[in-house]
């Protein structure tokens, strides 16, 4: 079928009969479009053909007829090529050439592969562009830049599942799972290092699941990032963590500080990050160090990276650790704001949003890991008499709250205490509560696909940096 010539470069890969094909099926029978809906206008070759199949998208979505008439109608008034045939006549040609509609999804794949061979070619040549150029420094950058834009190609043109053996191969799994814990030899599920959280998703971070974890300023959620960090490495399971907006040395100071929490002498992180520390506490980082150089766990503390540049990053530190015969289990990223967004959604905050906590989810199930993805509250909570945060109050909170598997909302009385009026005013009765609540840190399971919701209490000590499981006393 020649009808209409491509307008493409013929050295492109580009499959114009299946194009071709495709369209005359969606012509015959418009139902096949739910067959084919992994397919986008921009996967074709040809740019007729890409108009013509938004223009299919355009009516389904209005709830109109998608055919020959409807179609051509739509488009009555686009210019073509000068000895190109009418719109219609070419519509025409599609629907009259068009053998059955059973074929559709495998025309909408071989769109897609050419498309992704394009896109490759064009991934390859920008990346030799970019390595032609001078200057000492931009090596990595161009690394993390071609890889960050390989994930995105390699999971935009993954093809779809097959539903049946989908569901057969999750049978498998799941069977295979059963008699693995009853040999116990199962692969056990990465704790968070807090027997109330374990307990509240169902037994610990689940592979594949994404839990959100969002709180005001001030209400612990680096403290808990960097203790989740630890705990987990602590116990063996290989865990990564993203800070997007602390820099390395705080984290470990942090870390540090976290680890001496629970000692006789613990150490504030900040003291550590200045050096204002004793001789004698010298010798017990040092030791630390010893700690943490067996444990399994990265640090990136590079600003400003987009989710695909976060996957390219795990997916490496997941190989690496491979090499050393471990795996890697949990990734952390602090936090969801500071992530850099795709063009397309840009001015949009809840698509942005919303499209880096899918990445995120994507990436939990594509890599086989639990992601923790902490986020900031609206300053709604602030309006209110009561602080105590709820799911509306998370920023822009519609596609995120539908990805996460769970939705932890922090809350921490003794930060609102100290401003409150009657700490000042020296409230007896007002006093003995705040100080019975000092260190209480609050997690509202609000969302929880893996439990029950409810509320858990951890022991914190903003200072040392230190969080432990339920209350505390010294």
């Amino acid at each position: 079928m020649n009808a209409h010539a491509p307008s493409q470069d013929a050295a492109l890969p580009i499959c114009i009969e299946a194009e071709q094909a495709l369209l005359g099926a969606l012509l015959l029978n418009e139902h096949a479009l739910a067959n084919v809906g992994f397919l986008e206008a921009r996967h074709f070759g040809e740019d007729l053909h890409a108009r013509v199949y938004s223009s299919m998208l355009e009516l389904a979505g209005a709830g109109r007829k998608v055919s020959l008439i409807t179609v051509g109608a739509q488009l009555a008034d686009l210019q073509l090529p000068e000895g190109a045939p009418p719109i219609r006549a070419y519509l025409a040609t599609l629907a009259r050439e068009a053998t059955t509609i059973a074929d559709a999804p495998s025309y909408a794949e071989m769109t897609v592969d050419a498309w992704a061979r394009r896109e490759l070619i064009a991934l390859a040549g920008a990346a030799a562009d970019a390595a032609r150029l001078p200057g000492v420094g931009r090596l990595q950058a161009t690394l993390d830049e071609m890889d960050a834009r390989l994930v995105t190609l390699r999971n935009d043109a993954a093809p779809p599942i097959a539903r049946n053996g989908d569901l057969v191969g999750g049978v498998d799994a799941i069977l295979d799972n059963i008699e693995a814990i009853q040999r116990g030899d199962a692969l056990p599920v990465p704790t968070s290092g807090f027997l109330d959280i374990d307990r509240r998703l169902g037994g610990g971070l689940r592979r594949g699941r994404l839990i959100v974890i969002a709180g005001r300023p001030g209400m612990g959620k680096t403290i808990l990032n960097v203790a989740m960090a630890r705990r987990t490495a602590r116990k063996g399971f290989g865990a990564m963590l993203f800070s997007l907006e602390i820099d390395r040395d705080e984290i470990t100071a942090r870390m540090l500080a976290n680890a001496l929490g629970s000692s006789t002498v613990p150490l504030d992180y900040r003291d550590i990050l200045s050096g204002k520390i004793e001789p004698g506490d010298v010798p017990r980082l040092r030791e630390l160090r010893q700690r943490f150089a067996a444990m399994p766990l990265a640090i990136d503390a590079t600003p400003g990276l987009k989710i695909a540049q976060v996957e390219a990053r795990t997916k490496r530190t997941a190989m690496q650790f491979e090499r050393e015969g471990r795996r890697l289990d949990l990734v952390l990223i602090d936090y969801l704001g500071l992530i850099q967004v795709e063009d397309r959604y840009r001015g949009n905050k809840v698509a942005e949003l919303g499209d880096v906590a899918l990445g995120a989810k994507n990436m939990a199930k594509r890599l086989d890991v639990n992601v923790v993805l902490f986020a900031q509250l609206s300053r709604a909570v602030e309006s209110r008499d009561n602080k105590r945060p709820i799911m509306s109050d998370l920023r822009d909170s519609g596609n995120i709250e539908e990805h996460a598997d769970a939705v932890g909302l922090l809350y921490r009385p003794a930060y609102y205490d100290a401003k409150d009026p009657r700490m000042a005013r020296g409230d007896s009765e007002f006093i003995a509560q705040a100080l019975a609540r000092a260190n209480d840190l609050e997690i509202v399971w609000d969302k929880n696909r893996l439990g029950p919701t409810g509320t858990d209490t951890l022991y914190c000590d903003v200072g040392r940096n230190f969080v432990d499981n339920g209350e505390r006393k010294w």
